[in-house]
């Protein structure tokens, strides 16, 4: 490869004598590939008008290269003509295509055999790349393909002139691509509202196709001879891919040496690969091809599906200018054997414990239940028994016999490992209104007279609200041993309760002794007293305090709000309650603390001193005052996780701070004018912007590293450009800072900005990773190759259905990959939190994202889903209340614990980045069901977990107890 630049250089030296030549090529075939979800299967190839819209219709255009074969392009030419007088279009995304097509005779209707829509390259005949891919997978970065963003002219006659790059019709003529793909990449402007431009078309821009007989599309070039070259000899090496093998087949790799310059790379059109058996070799798809890389990256094909530890040579051609082969070499390997499987968890649910009628006083009956189950406070009735009717009538037996409780004994029987929470539920059934119920909790008693003091015990009282027709558990109220509680409550006020649960927890030491503990539960009516029997079952197993799994509660305003004014002393001692509930409950709280309008709330961020490359940050002391205790873990003293610092924390650099968007060159622009006032974004911003957030964000990675805190801090940018645009309601622009879509982007000027943004953070960090860019991407199809070496944490909406793509962005470009979406209501129950982790876990996702966590006081009485976390205040708590969900979180993330525990211990982590050994385990196991719904209309994509019962996640939990401690 050392030897490219100097092919380069020749070329271009011997281009310099050659006699140019321009040509017009005619467009033979055309077709508009629509990729809204509800059109995605129709075909246009026989349409007179060819629709470019945002991320919903793309063009694809043959192009006649015959004349090409041994040509440079020097210059490339496409003119469109456009159906109006005014199309929404300045920036077009031009693109090679891996895969060939089918035009097809469609007009926008559905595709017929061999005919090309979004779904297939020709229906029925041949997919765009592998299995389950779609038109995405074979254009704009992926599969080979090599794509550029280009500005367009509109002359006089309606024609747009769309300038780009020869090396794309090359590419063509020498059999690396099959034509080209348009996008537009202003598809901002869908929104654009109408009182702001009265002539928007809402993008919906149509140029004529190669049908219309007056209008046909055509390609004007430039062009020379290829100069003769002689290829250079390349080193390849070829290798298993562990990575990249499952339980059927093993996987390839192969690389060379990328180019060494950008004067290299734009000398290179594609690479051209053959593999097989011995000499038996032949030209790999073109969707499996790797894109040019970076300077200074090896290229690297990435090849899944083989035969497991298969012999195979490789043969690597390096194409040039003109498609001359200016680099080959060849070399053999072994593919990966596939992994092995793991042995089957065995899961088989427990035999239910003696039924027997609960005991009782005249006031009433009292019974357990397992820790996250809900039950009727009107009739008793459980939500999470078999065969129930949660919202009718009384019905089920569980009073007399459930996974966690028999009458017949007056036991309630509870497991849990060492370093984890155990948990169960008390339900005072009453007969007289009225009546005043205590609980008392006493020691657990183990072996060699090891204890638990009953001190150790917490107490809540369930609070009810109504949703969905009937009333459900959700927050928690602290209630202390021995205090009374009445039935109905007056304060919840709910007509016709006869049933009130309260919730019963403790944290069972990681040195305490392994064994049976038995404890007992005093249960006072007002009219005599029970006695309920504990039987504790502590096993072998220490449940880490660092977590395997991480639930990053999002919230964009500091929960101490409520409690007194910014920094007031009230403030800050609810801020920290707040942090130290999430910490112990195994989540974390990450407040994002500016708004859209980059306004910051008080304290949030630093103040600033000097400029350009000299800027620092002032005075660190207040900053480090309120925070500092959760970087080092000193404020969650005397919690069970003391000591473990704060997982992850949103800094507050955005687009705004530490430079305004003043700096910016288009900054005055209404945003309805943006899409085509503005040129490249890369081009808007000045040198003191840059050097600006370059320099605070490395005197904070420095003043981190002189603490030694142990916090991962993020970079997110979450701001929309929805709060900058005309406002039809309100007549007026907003305050908006941004003019993209920099959380959950959508359109490549979208993605171009935050990508720019990341470049930025990227020079700030060099190699240390203090500070992570994380971005949070709805639609990761879309982002083409933009954010691929700028991103650390991937937080994708999009994972469900894009997994290969995200997969292979963290084995290429070593991100993490986290999800998102919405926490369950409570009416859904709280069973599929856990069985959410688990399922994400073995599928080589490492966090989640509930978007919203922290409510308001009003949240008592009017639930919503976004409040897991419960203000203290309307019962005078200086903090937070927790509620059933976040103890299914904190369930959650244990048992996820406990799996990579048995992972780890049975190696099924160990080339096996994405987990899919794991993931068989763990979803035979659980053997749930998965629903997708949306999120938001940004194209978020929420996946709730079904079909678990209390009986199953019990049995999964003691299967891999079992197999963490002796790996059975």
């Amino acid at each position: 490869m050392r030897q490219l630049p100097l092919v380069a250089g020749l070329v271009v030296t011997s281009l310099m004598s050659a006699t140019a030549a321009e040509l017009t090529l005619p467009v033979t075939a055309d077709t508009s590939i629509c990729a809204f979800d509800s059109e995605r299967d129709q075909n246009a190839g026989a349409a007179p008008r060819l629709k470019l819209k945002g991320i919903e219709n793309l063009i694809l255009l043959m192009p006649d290269v015959a004349q090409l074969a041994g040509q440079v392009v020097e210059k490339a030419e496409l003119r469109l003509k456009g159906c109006e007088d005014k199309l929404m279009v300045a920036r077009i995304g031009v693109s090679t295509v891996a895969t060939p097509w089918g035009e097809g005779a469609g007009s926008y209707a559905a595709a017929g055999a061999g005919e090309a829509c979004f779904l297939e390259a020709a229906k029925g005949v041949r997919p765009w790349a592998g299995p389950g891919s779609v038109f995405l997978d074979a254009v704009f970065a992926r599969g080979g393909t090599i794509w550029m963003q280009t500005p367009v002219k509109r002359d006089g006659d309606g024609w747009y002139h769309v300038p780009f790059d020869g090396r794309l019709l090359e590419a063509c003529a020498a059999g690396l691509s099959h034509g080209l793909a348009l996008s537009d990449d202003n598809g901002q402007t869908t929104n654009i509202h109408p009182d702001a431009v009265p002539w928007t078309n809402r993008s919906n821009n149509f140029f004529y196709a190669h049908e219309q007989s007056n209008a046909k599309p055509v390609i004007v070039v430039t062009t020379r001879p290829a100069p003769p070259a002689k290829a250079a000899a390349l080193t390849v090496a070829v290798k298993p891919w562990a990575g990249g093998a499952d339980l059927t087949a093993g996987a390839l790799e192969i690389s060379w040496a990328g180019p060494v310059d950008e004067s290299a790379r734009a000398a290179i059109v594609g690479y051209r690969v053959r593999v097989g058996q011995g000499t038996a070799l032949a030209e790999a798809p073109r969707w499996q091809h790797p894109t040019v890389p970076a300077v200074g990256e090896a290229a690297r094909m990435l090849m899944r599906g083989l035969s497991a530890d298969a012999a195979l040579t490789a043969e690597v051609e390096i194409i040039g200018r003109g498609g001359v082969v200016v680099a080959s070499g060849r070399a053999s390997g072994r593919a990966a054997p596939a992994l092995a499987a793991p042995k089957s968890l065995v899961v088989t649910p427990a035999p239910l414990p003696a039924a027997g009628e609960p005991p009782a006083t005249a006031a009433g009956a009292v019974w357990a239940v397992p820790d996250l189950v809900q039950v009727n406070p009107l009739t008793g009735t459980v939500r999470e028994e078999a065969g129930t009717d949660y919202a009718g009538k009384r019905s089920g037996t569980w009073s007399q016999a459930n996974p966690a409780w028999s009458g017949a004994t007056r036991t309630v029987q509870v497991s849990a490992q060492r370093g984890e929470w155990a948990a169960f539920q008390v339900v005072c059934e009453t007969k007289k209104p009225e009546t005043a119920w205590k609980i008392s909790p006493a020691d657990f008693v183990g072996p060699g007279s090891a204890r638990i003091p009953a001190a150790a015990i917490r107490l809540a009282r369930l609070w009810y609200q109504q949703v969905g027709g009937a009333w459900h558990p959700d927050p928690l109220l602290p209630l202390a041993a021995g205090d009374a509680f009445r039935i109905p409550d007056q304060r919840n006020a709910i007509p016709g309760q006869t049933t009130q649960t309260v919730h019963v927890e403790w944290y069972v030491p990681a040195d305490a002794a392994p064994g049976a503990y038995a404890g007992k539960l005093s249960v006072d009516s007002g009219e005599g007293q029970v006695e309920l029997s504990v039987a504790l079952t502590v096993g072998a197993v220490v449940i880490p305090a660092q977590t395997a799994f991480t639930w990053s509660m999002n919230s964009y305003s500091s929960p101490g709000g409520d409690f007194g004014a910014a920094d007031s002393a009230d403030f800050l001692a609810a801020e920290r309650a707040f942090y130290r509930m999430a910490h112990e409950h195994r989540t974390n709280l990450a407040v994002l603390g500016y708004s859209h309008g980059g306004d910051f709330q008080s304290g949030v961020n630093w103040p600033l001193t000097g400029k350009g490359s000299a800027m620092r940050v002032a005075d660190w002391s207040a900053w480090d005052k309120r925070y500092g205790a959760l970087f080092d873990g000193s404020a969650f003293a005397g919690t069970p996780r003391a000591g473990v610092p704060l997982d992850h924390f949103y800094l507050p650099f955005m687009e705004a701070w530490p430079t305004p968007m003043s700096e910016y060159r288009w900054n005055d622009a209404k945003w309805e004018d943006h899409w085509h006032t503005a040129g490249p974004v890369a081009e808007g911003f000045s040198a003191t912007y840059r050097q600006q957030w370059v320099a605070v964000m490395r005197d904070f990675i420095a003043h981190v590293k002189t603490k030694k805190w142990g916090t991962s801090f993020q970079v997110y940018l979450n701001d929309k450009y929805f709060y900058k645009q005309y406002d039809g309601q309100k007549k007026k622009h907003g305050r908006g800072t941004s003019f993209w879509l920099l959380d959950e982007p959508q359109h490549t000027d979208d993605f171009l900005a935050l990508g720019f943004l990341g470049q930025i953070i990227r020079e700030a960090q060099g190699n240390d990773r203090t500070v992570t860019h994380r971005v949070d991407v709805s639609r990761p199809q879309w982002g083409r190759d933009i954010l691929d070496r700028v991103v650390d944490l991937n937080v994708s909406g999009g994972f469900s259905e894009f997994r290969p793509w995200l997969e292979e962005w963290r084995e290429r470009n070593g991100q993490h990959v986290w999800t998102y979406g919405s926490a369950p209501p409570s009416n859904q129950g709280s069973l599929g939190i856990v069985a959410q982790a688990l399922d994400l876990y073995g599928r080589g996702v490492d966090g989640f994202v509930p978007w919203l966590t922290l409510g308001n006081p009003g949240n008592w009485t009017a639930f919503e889903e976004t409040c897991v976390y419960y203000s203290g205040k309307p019962f005078g708590i200086v903090g937070a209340c927790a509620s059933l969900r976040l103890k299914a979180y904190r369930r959650a993330e244990q048992d996820a614990s406990l799996l990579k525990l048995v992972a780890e211990r049975e190696g099924l982590l160990t080339g096996d980045p994405n987990r899919r050994r794991v993931g068989v385990l763990i979803s035979e196991a659980l053997a749930a069901t998965r629903q997708k719904g949306s999120l938001d209309a940004q194209g978020a994509v929420t996946e709730r977990i079904g079909g678990i019962t209390v009986e199953r996640l019990d049995a999964v939990r003691r299967a891999l107890a079992a197999r963490a401690v002796v790996g059975r």
